[in-house]
């Protein structure tokens, strides 16, 4: 950070529909030179990992599988390396589908963030994933989105600056943050 700003990546690149692997060596790719070029946060497309029109495709266990085994891949490559990277795939949970945001740093994942706007028409092939999520403006979504990405960075650097120790403790059944300073 340099006078209270830090630099952010919005990459884009050639996306090839179900396959995963090249994708993901692509956004590796990126990921490296954005941090080569002292970037702290790196934000690529939705569904970049697949593709975004795979339409039947995303029923598919290979494709889901394999979309997990490259979205590991992509967070060993983080491994340290000082910037929170944002990517999206299809992810599989509980026998539904979402489109969401994988939010990485330093080798580890610390969220996914499901797409609350799902569009249906003309284009937009997203009606295969479910749909019952809060309806709210696309534009809007990526500014929760950043806001998100921002708290996670802006805490992190509070951690490291200030010293401090983040633990979960169960609270009344409720997992709660509980701030430690370490000595």
């Amino acid at each position: 950070m340099k006078d209270g700003y830090i630099r952010i990546a919005a990459a884009s690149f050639d996306t090839n529909i179900a396959d995963i692997k090249n994708n993901s060596l692509q956004i590796c790719k990126l990921i490296e030179q954005a941090y080569e070029n002292k970037a702290k946060i790196i934000v690529f497309p939705e569904l970049c990992l697949t593709g975004y029109t795979c339409e039947d495709l995303f029923n598919q266990d290979r494709l889901l599988n394999e979309a997990k085994f490259q979205l590991q891949n992509i967070i060993e490559k983080t491994i340290n390396k000082d910037i929170i990277v944002v990517v999206g795939l299809p992810y599989q949970h509980l026998n539904s589908l979402y489109n969401v945001a994988a939010i990485i740093h330093s080798g580890k994942l610390l969220g996914l963030v499901p797409k609350t706007h799902v569009p249906n028409y003309q284009e937009f092939y997203e009606d295969v994933l479910k749909k019952h999520h809060q309806k709210i403006q696309p534009y809007f979504l990526m500014v929760k989105l950043l806001h998100l990405v921002l708290n996670i960075f802006l805490l992190h650097q509070l951690i490291v600056n200030l010293n401090l120790e983040l633990k979960f403790v169960r609270i009344s059944g409720c997992l709660m943050l509980q701030v430690l300073i370490l000595p």
